[in-house]
């Protein structure tokens, strides 16, 4: 339903063949879920699996929260001051 065969599921499932971004929104509207839930669930998977392949401790996962936040703030725009 949303252009993967079952053989490259199987591949999917075990790790050997990476699931494609661009089946996401495909995937969203096949179980009628906002695609935000989608990414991030997508993401959030990438990154756990990640930190176990490298051992990382479950300190990883706080630090990684922290720099979102410190780069949401450094990437927003401010606006300028005129006096």
């Amino acid at each position: 339903m949303i252009g993967i065969n079952t053989s490259a599921i199987c591949r999917i499932e075990n790790g050997s063949q990476k699931f494609s971004t661009s089946k996401l929104q495909k995937l969203a509207e096949l179980f009628n879920i906002d695609l935000q839930v989608v990414t991030d669930l997508f993401f959030a998977d990438k990154f756990v699996r990640e930190s176990l392949k490298y051992k990382c401790s479950d300190n990883v996962f706080k630090v990684a929260e922290e720099t979102a936040n410190y780069l949401k703030t450094e990437n927003s725009i401010q606006g300028k001051l005129e006096l």
